[in-house]
């Protein structure tokens, strides 16, 4: 309940999202037997799907955004198509996400599903309401789908 409360405090911008951790840390004590850990916590706020959801979910919304958050030289070793590329370790991250429609439906991914969390999390808080995080990321996608499900960048350039 508490961490409903400081969710909604954080959208309403009634507190920064460095309380809202601070807040997360002092509310939530260290994992113990049967707790959740924070990471999972987190996690459990997000839209999560496994591989193959995920990939139906993609070719079922036409206007669907699929992001790679991954950075450019990881992307260029292959990528699902269609992607686009939002490194979450670039400078200029948030102004990229900015520049999209928060009424849009989005499919994040990432190489372990680590930066694709904190990817949704902050579209989530940043006011895109239609924000699904790929259980796993490309590892688990790979392991469901193969390398042959990858498109190189390379190939990218000939198709335009």
């Amino acid at each position: 309940m508490a961490l409903k409360l400081l969710l909604i405090r954080l959208r309403t911008k009634q507190i920064s999202g460095s309380c809202l951790i601070r807040s997360l840390f002092l509310e939530y004590p260290m994992q113990k037997k049967n707790k959740m850990s924070r990471w999972e916590l987190l996690k459990s706020q997000l839209n999560n799907l496994e591989p193959e959801e995920f990939h139906t979910a993609v070719e079922n919304q036409s206007d669907g955004i699929l992001i790679d958050c991954r950075k450019a030289s990881e992307v260029a070793q292959g990528k699902i198509p269609g992607a686009i590329n939002v490194d979450y370790l670039a400078p200029d991250f948030w102004e990229q996400i900015e520049h999209l429609d928060p009424q849009q439906t989005y499919f994040v991914y990432c190489r372990s599903g680590r930066r694709s969390i904190r990817t949704c999390t902050l579209m989530q808080n940043g006011g895109f309401s239609r924000v699904f995080n790929l259980n796993g990321g490309l590892n688990a996608w790979i392991d469901q789908f193969g390398m042959d499900s990858l498109i190189n960048e390379d190939s990218c350039l000939d198709e335009g």
